[in-house]
């Protein structure tokens, strides 16, 4: 398991693991074509704070440009510059105590559908983690933006859309927002409501309507049950380890990750006096 230590002065030292894992999800989304140049991937490492890389490519991040952040998205002093839009993963981290991984990408497959303004149905079996996707659009409460999820207030306005318990949400305009347990469940959800929103495009075009066939709603709750398992997301994770250029660090195979309150925790915090 990953060892975190928080000392009194409030600094956090972590094993090289977590930081490992972070680093493979961000070529994984990158290899996947999810995020591009931008999009981003973060960690719950505490209840308070979560780990992000500094502002670059996802498939350029190295473990030297992790950087640590509270909810409200403030770093150490002297920090590299950082993701204008880290209040994303901030505000979702601070109104869902389950979520321990949070990825943004700019998926331009999403931003069609959403821009429609269709519900997207689930299309199969492994893309049910997707779960009910609802649609934000950052207008309604914010008027006229530079698109962007900059502050606090349309971080946890996207966070209220999400709901206490959605798994992903579509951005007018913008993009996606996937969440998950840990790492490995929030990747792999990110990557199959790409799959999701590609078979929904595709039906659309092939029927001329939007009354081809889809999972109903308790299929898609007993199908997520199945695909969000640990055996499953594993299973998933190994197969994007295999399919990257290069290979992964050892580490990055085990599950880590923080698990909230409900569920067993994969991560130790030691607190130091």
């Amino acid at each position: 398991e990953a060892k975190v230590l928080i000392t009194s002065g409030g600094s956090l030292t972590m094993s090289g693991v977590v930081s490992e894992v972070l680093v493979v999800a961000n070529r994984i989304l990158a290899m996947e074509r999810v995020v591009d140049a931008f999009g981003h991937v973060s960690a719950r490492v505490s209840p308070s704070t979560y780990l992000l890389s500094r502002a670059t490519a996802p498939s350029t991040v190295t473990a030297e440009d992790l950087v640590t952040y509270d909810l409200e998205g403030n770093a150490a002093e002297g920090s590299p510059r950082p993701y204008a839009e880290r209040m994303i993963h901030g505000a979702i981290y601070e109104s869902r105590p389950d979520v321990g991984a949070v990825v943004h990408s700019h998926s331009y497959d999403a931003v069609v559908y959403a821009n429609v303004g269709l519900k997207l149905p689930v299309m199969t079996h492994t893309c049910a983690p997707v779960g009910r996707v609802g649609i934000w659009d950052i207008r309604d409460n914010f008027g006229a933006t530079d698109q962007l999820v900059r502050t606090m207030d349309q971080g946890r306005d996207l966070a209220k859309a999400l709901g206490g318990d959605g798994r992903a949400i579509l951005m007018r305009r913008h993009g996606a927002v996937c969440v998950g347990r840990d790492v490995k469940s929030a990747v792999m959800t990110a990557v199959y409501l790409q799959h999701n929103v590609r078979m929904a495009l595709q039906a659309s075009l092939v029927s001329g309507k939007d009354s081809f066939d889809r999972l109903n709603q308790e299929e898609i709750d007993l199908a997520a049950d199945l695909q969000l398992s640990d055996f499953a997301v594993d299973r998933a994770w190994d197969d994007f380890l295999a399919r990257l250029p290069s290979a992964a660090p050892q580490n990055a195979r085990r599950m880590v990750g923080w698990r909230g309150p409900s569920r067993k925790s994969r991560c130790t915090f030691l607190y130091e006096q």
